[in-house]
């Protein structure tokens, strides 16, 4: 049976950091007059990351690597308050964090990561793929390394799955889902979680 370890998380608050700025005393006013000029607050190690950030990767997505642990994952992205459901009903968890952009999964299985579902057009491959793309735009950068399946539901549809030309990239993969003319969504991970068709959708 599939059962998932989260490790125990301390949540600590972030600590601030206030820079005041300027303050400018106009002496020839009396009583003299204080101008305050800028406040700025930040919070050491909490940048905004973009969606440029996070490009899709045979072995990773942005700074994520597939096979970290959930904790290795939370410190890639800086954010402690990331992770997943203890309480998830189904092996393969969506790991959760407001850095990562929206309708974009993250998948954890018994603490490792697994891979990535994407469904978002911005978010594309390191060779530019991605969502809407036409199967012939998919051929023309992938080459003679993508190989089609029929999709097991959609009469029309495909599964064209890149194919690594080096061995040792073997256990990892890339697939795209189209319904016959473009690309509707896309994965990558760990070839032995991610290619199934039952685990983690």
């Amino acid at each position: 049976m599939w059962r998932s370890a989260l490790p125990t998380v301390r949540k600590r608050a972030a600590r601030k950091r206030f820079s005041l700025g300027h303050i400018v005393i106009m002496l020839g006013a009396k009583p003299p007059i204080f101008i305050f000029l800028a406040v700025t607050c930040v919070t050491p190690g909490l940048a905004q990351t973009t969606d440029s950030t996070w490009v899709v990767r045979l072995r990773s997505f942005g700074p994520i690597r597939f096979g970290m642990t959930e904790a290795e994952a939370r410190l890639a992205i800086r954010d402690p308050t990331s992770g997943t459901d203890p309480y998830a009903p189904t092996p393969c968890e969506p790991f959760r964090s407001n850095r990562i952009p929206e309708h974009v999964m993250v998948f954890v299985v018994r603490d490792t990561v697994v891979g990535v579902s994407v469904e978002n057009a911005t978010v594309r491959t390191a060779r530019g793929a991605g969502i809407g793309d036409t199967v012939t735009r998919i051929r023309s950068l992938y080459g003679d390394r993508i190989r089609v399946r029929p999709h097991p539901r959609w009469p029309k549809g495909h599964f064209l799955l890149y194919v690594p030309a080096d061995s040792v990239d073997r256990a990892y993969f890339m697939r795209f889902e189209t319904d016959g003319n473009q690309v509707l969504w896309f994965r990558a991970g760990l070839r032995a979680v991610m290619d199934s068709v039952q685990a983690c959708y």
